[in-house]
C-alpha cells in the first residue's frame, strides 16, 4: 500500500504533465488569421466553402468569389471554429499558417483606456474602435449638429452591417 504523501506527489505530477487537467478543458482556441495560398483549383473551391460555411471572416481577398489559384487569402477564424477549420485544412494537405494567434487579446489591449473621458489620451485616435461605438459617435455628432451634420444610410456591407456616410 502507498503512503498518502506518495499518491499526493503521483498526483501533482499528473495534473502537472497532462494538458488541460489543471484548469479544466479547454474547449475552445484562441481566434487566429490564417495566412493560405491555394495552389490548385480544387484548393480555392475548399477555401470558398470554408470562407462561406464556416464561422468566419474573409479579409483578404474581399470575397469568396474573388479567391484564385497562386493568390494568398486572409482568413480570420474564431476560437469556436479554429479546430474544425484547422482539421479540414489538414486533411486536404492545404497548407496554411497563423498569422495572428490571439486576435481578441490584441483587440482588447487597443481598445483599453484608463481615463473617463476616451479622447483624452493622445492614443485614442490610434485604437480600436469598436464599431457600436462608431455608429454612436456618428448619430451623436448628427443629433449635435443637425444644421451641419447628416448620416444617410446607403446600403449594407456583405456582413448585413449599415453602411452611413456624414
Amino acid at each position: 500500500m502507498q503512503s498518502p504523501l506518495s499518491l499526493s506527489v503521483v498526483l501533482v505530477v499528473f495534473v502537472a504533465l497532462v494538458p488541460g487537467v489543471a484548469g479544466g478543458i479547454q474547449t475552445q482556441n484562441a481566434d487566429q488569421v490564417l495566412s493560405i495560398t491555394p495552389k490548385t483549383q480544387e484548393e480555392v473551391d475548399l477555401l470558398k466553402n470554408v470562407s462561406s460555411m464556416y464561422e468566419t471572416v474573409l479579409w483578404q481577398p474581399v470575397a469568396p468569389e474573388f479567391i484564385q489559384a497562386e493568390a494568398e487569402v486572409h482568413l480570420f477564424v474564431p476560437g469556436n471554429s479554429s479546430q474544425t477549420v484547422g482539421e479540414l485544412l489538414r486533411t486536404h494537405a492545404l497548407t496554411h499558417k497563423v498569422m495572428l494567434s490571439n486576435t481578441k487579446e490584441l483587440i482588447e489591449m487597443q481598445t483599453r483606456n484608463g481615463s473617463t473621458d476616451p479622447r483624452s489620451d493622445w492614443s485614442y485616435y490610434h485604437s480600436y474602435h469598436s464599431l457600436e461605438d462608431i455608429y454612436y459617435w456618428l448619430n451623436k455628432t448628427a443629433m449635435d449638429n443637425p444644421e451641419r451634420v447628416k448620416v444617410i444610410l446607403i446600403g449594407s456591407s456583405f456582413e448585413k452591417r449599415p453602411l452611413s456616410v456624414v
